[in-house]
């Protein structure tokens, strides 16, 4: 492939079920620039691996690549993004964590287009919204008070809350999505590893880059979801609770000079809004939508699982379709010849929109059930 513009820098850690989902979402929500995808495995247990190595071809047809960097423990956030930004090809980063889901189309071109067009902008950020009705904001910029307190910004209001629905300069952004151009990384240096394995690093990073002369900027113009606390949460080889004090107190010592006058909030608005939050198990149907309902989206096992009672209708099979298994080699299980395979293709287009072209036709597409999942996930995506 040609250069990307942008290199979208994923870690993951297990959690197979939103990589997925985010990945897909790469792929179904049109970027509206050219990227590669540098996806950082630490130490994963789960089948990550080999669903990172199963995109790849989804990801070549698309026009991208998804470059692999696996590490056989976990490393941490920082050293993982640190890696990735040493192979990455794009003149510009984005770093997303893996529970972050592509909300709206030209996502990718709107931050894009705003950073170029402002040379005084370091780095910029979208708004977060949480991936469930109402879709509350989850993240709308960060502040921090003069004691040093975080706060998340628009954090349980209103998707459509006029207080920020406002590009505006802030003191610092989250790292779950972010862009921001090579040349910075070049100028400042890589996250500092003296945040790792997590932690801080991300707001450090923001003051390194205003510290430089540049700016820090929210917009509300482009709109993400995220699951939240997931990439790196209930790792059990990482102890948050103290990582957090730890890198707390590193932070503040190293910006106290530039916080303490900044006019933060009070630290009574730094306060942690608990907001009642879903895994994406429990997202029963497509909930992350764009703004006009353009873009719906099933997660993986609710696909399958609808995929497989479609099967079980359209053939009259006696089986229960929870108990087929996503690997199970159809034909051969269910006796499935060309006219029941007709039936198949027929069912594909009249209950999923799927329409296969001759020359698309092939036998291995339908080999199982997951195959089967993967042409629906990648035409849904075309």
């Amino acid at each position: 492939m040609t250069s990307p513009a942008v290199s979208i820098i994923i870690l993951n850690h297990d959690k197979a079920a939103y990589t997925r989902a985010c990945l897909q979402s790469l792929l179904q929500v049109g970027a509206g620039e050219k990227f590669e995808v540098i996806a950082v495995d630490n130490g994963s247990r789960d089948e990550t691996p080999e669903l990172l190595e199963s995109l790849k071809p989804d990801f070549a047809r698309a026009g991208s690549e998804i470059k692999i960097v696996t590490n056989a423990e976990n490393v941490g956030a920082i050293i993982g993004r640190n890696q990735a930004m040493e192979i990455a090809g794009g003149d510009d980063f984005l770093f997303m964590d893996n529970d972050v889901v592509a909300g709206d189309d030209g996502w990718l071109a709107a931050l894009r287009s705003r950073l170029d067009a402002d040379a005084s902008i370091g780095i910029i950020g979208p708004k977060l919204l949480f991936p469930w009705e109402p879709h509350l904001i989850e993240f709308a910029g960060c502040a921090v008070s003069p004691s040093g307190r975080i706060q998340y910004m628009g954090r349980g209001a209103t998707r459509d809350d006029p207080a920020f629905n406002t590009e505006r300069e802030v003191q610092c952004l989250i790292s779950a999505c972010i862009l921001f151009r090579r040349g910075l990384v070049e100028e400042i240096g890589n996250l500092d590893e003296a945040f790792s394995p997590v932690q801080y690093e991300d707001l450090d990073f923001c003051y390194r880059t205003r510290r430089a002369g540049h700016r820090v900027v929210y917009t509300h113009k482009v709109e993400m979801y995220h699951f939240e606390h997931t990439t790196t949460g209930g790792s059990p080889d990482i102890n948050f609770r103290y990582v957090t004090i730890k890198n707390g107190k590193l932070f503040k010592k190293r910006w106290r000079h530039m916080f303490e006058t900044e006019s933060g909030p009070p630290d009574e608005e730094c306060a942690w809004a608990a907001i009642e939050k879903k895994s994406i198990k429990e997202i029963d149907e497509r909930e992350w939508k764009t703004k006009n309902g353009g873009y719906t989206m099933a997660n993986g096992d609710e696909l399958r699982q609808n995929l497989k009672q479609m099967i079980v209708e359209r053939l009259f099979l006696k089986v229960d379709p929870v108990a087929m298994t996503d690997d199970a080699p159809l034909m051969a299980t269910y006796g499935i010849d060309s006219v029941a395979l007709f039936e198949l293709v027929v069912g594909l287009e009249e209950d999923f929109g799927i329409t296969l072209e001759d020359e698309e036709f092939s036998l291995d597409l339908f080999e199982n059930v997951n195959s089967v999942a993967a042409l629906v996930e990648r035409k849904q995506g075309a």
